[in-house]
């Protein structure tokens, strides 16, 4: 018997009617009609759904007619509501549906594909999860279509693992989700932190989503970033006094010792008419993370260091994870976006034994220290604000800086020539090139089509040579690259319905442009034609996605040389990574990203059909 079919012989037996179930379940009469008439089915942990059995039960006792439900219906038990829940949604159709959801996945299956399994399981929508884990909706949706993945340890997967239990609780489903991870049964009925480590390892295959995760929430801090972020840090105290405290003091001991110094130092340097900083450490950083006072303190100097202008050069050590790397980068993202921070890695091994700070202000002072790792609590820091010592440790930090390259560098429109030099640099190295775009890219766009589009939409003179100079750059760059090697472009194409609203724009990061120049339908299929033409060149390839990842992200990386992450809000910044993991890494997720899209082509004739919904043809 069908849902509605079941129902109705619930009211026949009890002899109610839908005024008096919408009375006793506190439900909309017009949804009870919906249930009854088959137009409408409720799920299984919906709150319509208890309501409607709450109500059922109630009027049951009232009329003192459970036993006669129980007999006709085969209730079993003392609990009406749960009978009556148990009994409504023993439907065929959900039967074979959650038979289908047992074949367990193997390890090959990935993220999203079992995330997908366990809500449709459990009933689950991406609604009702998203509210009961305070996250957006869009996320939920890139989780289960697969452009993104969280961490495997993070709050969000912890969260989920806790709903997906009180969930198969609620509904008693611990067996049929047994037997679909292959979770013991007594670790599923168990519950607590057996469960959540069982469902954590079996969404997760390692193979692919190892870095992923890591990458996402890096991403997601690039995507989420402001420009104004690093000037929100009040400055307390005054540096002049915060020197002339410190006297004349040479040596400093221990955490505080450190922080004490460094401090100093910051303020001597944002006092000082020197043009650079110098800093290298690679003792752990929990003497400048672990205090959030101090760190304030430390940020608020650092920005008063870059508003007057001064250049900071850093030296990351990153020698051993690419959470590590990510984590160290990410500390330092605010004000990377001053434009003043460079950031470099040490080519030469790090030494196990020992741990050594040294920052340098040129001419001005200087802090050192080299200890036993570990003994951060006993380690000595000199303070050091002598003409001959500060240019003996200058010399000492300009010999580490020979030996390091450039890890990150940052670039808005006033350092855009900086990054088409060095885009150009990378055109010119052969080997194969991965992007995901949110849109078709700049380069790929026909000269005179953009002409046409910059003139009709009446842009002003200057931008408008900006923008079509920044296009021939790249379109040559694009050439070269065709030519050294395979282009594949992961591209997130428009909608019909914003397409045909005028509300698809021009993708102008290339150029660090604000601009909003929207294509009219004809326009963009011609700019697809040109894309078609450059997939039959056979060096050009194309993945389309159904969302990106992001909504301000798009990623271009030249095997493991040279990687950059654009940011496509205002204003426009890209970052460039050089460091061989960080570039492999981004390559790896781009790809992973083309893997898990549903709009995956099975060859390049389904893809042409694909882009000439766009063309006419």
């Amino acid at each position: 018997m069908r849902f509605d079919e079941k129902l109705n012989d619930v009211f026949r037996i009890l002899g109610c009617t839908n005024a008096e179930l919408s009375r006793a379940g506190g439900i909309d009469p017009s949804l009870v009609s919906r249930f009854r008439t088959g137009s409408r089915r409720p799920r299984a942990a919906s709150s319509q759904y208890v309501r409607l059995c709450s109500g059922l039960a109630l009027i049951a006792r009232e009329k003192g007619a459970y036993d006669r439900l129980s007999s006709e219906c085969g209730l079993l038990g003392d609990d009406p509501e749960a009978e009556i829940q148990s009994f409504l949604l023993s439907l065929p159709a959900e039967a074979e549906s959650r038979k289908q959801a047992k074949k367990p996945y193997n390890s090959n299956a990935l993220f999203h594909e079992k995330l997908n399994a366990s809500m449709n399981l459990l009933g689950i929508s991406n609604v009702r999860l998203a509210r009961a884990l305070n996250v957006d909706t869009s996320l939920i949706s890139r989780f289960r279509n697969g452009l993104r993945t969280p961490q495997k340890n993070g709050l969000f997967l912890n969260g989920l693992c806790a709903y997906f239990y009180r969930i198969m609780r609620l509904n008693g489903l611990q067996q049929e989700l047994s037997e679909l991870t292959g979770i013991p049964l007594s670790c599923v009925e168990e519950g607590g932190e057996p469960f959540a480590q069982g469902m954590r390892c079996w969404l997760f295959d390692e193979t692919e989503t190892q870095s992923a995760g890591e990458m996402d929430r890096f991403l997601e801090r690039l995507d989420a970033l402001s420009n104004t972020e690093q000037i929100r840090v009040p400055l307390t105290g005054n540096p002049v006094e915060i020197v002339f405290a410190e006297g004349d003091r040479k040596e400093y001991e221990g955490i505080q010792g450190i922080r004490r110094a460094s401090l100093r130092f910051l303020c001597v340097a944002a006092l000082s008419e020197t043009d650079t900083l110098k800093l290298y450490s690679d003792q752990n950083l929990e003497w400048l993370s672990s205090d959030p006072v101090f760190l304030q303190k430390w940020a608020a100097l650092m920005v008063a260091v870059l508003n007057s202008q001064k250049t900071v050069k850093i030296i990351h050590r990153i020698d051993r994870s690419l959470a590590e790397m990510l984590i160290g980068i990410e500390k330092w993202l605010p004000l990377y976006l001053s434009g003043l921070v460079e950031g470099y890695y040490c080519a030469a091994p790090a030494g196990p034994a020992f741990s050594h700070t040294l920052f340098v202000a040129p001419g001005t002072a200087a802090v050192s220290s080299s200890f036993v790792s570990g003994t951060d609590d006993e380690a000595v820091y000199t303070y050091a604000d002598g003409e001959d010592r500060v240019a003996y440790f200058e010399k000492q930090a300009d010999a580490l800086f020979a030996i390091s390259r450039p890890l990150i560098q940052v670039f808005q429109k006033n350092r855009s020539h900086e990054y088409h030099f060095l885009s150009g640099e990378a055109s010119r190295t052969p080997g194969d090139v991965k992007r995901l775009l949110l849109s078709p890219s700049l380069a790929t766009v026909p000269g005179q089509l953009l002409e046409r589009m910059l003139l009709r939409a009446g842009t002003d003179e200057k931008k408008a040579e900006e923008i079509l100079a920044a296009r021939d750059i790249k379109s040559k760059q694009f050439e070269r690259e065709l030519m050294g090697g395979r282009v594949t472009e992961y591209i997130v194409f428009a909608g019909d319905e914003a397409l045909l609203s005028g509300k698809v724009a021009l993708n102008l990061s290339d150029a660090f442009s604000s601009e909003n120049i929207f294509y009219t339908f004809e326009e963009y299929g011609e700019h697809i034609k040109a894309l078609l033409r450059f997939l039959n060149s056979g060096n050009y390839d194309i993945v389309p996605l159904p969302a990106s990842p992001f909504s301000n992200i798009q990623l271009s990386v030249k095997e493991d040389s040279s990687a950059f992450v654009q940011k496509a809000d205002a204003p426009a910044t890209v970052f460039r990574f050089s460091h061989p993991l960080m570039c492999r890494a981004l390559g790896e997720y781009i790809e992973s990203a083309g893997r898990r899209s549903n709009l995956s082509m099975s060859g390049k004739q389904a893809l042409i059909q694909y882009l000439n919904r766009f063309t006419g043809c």
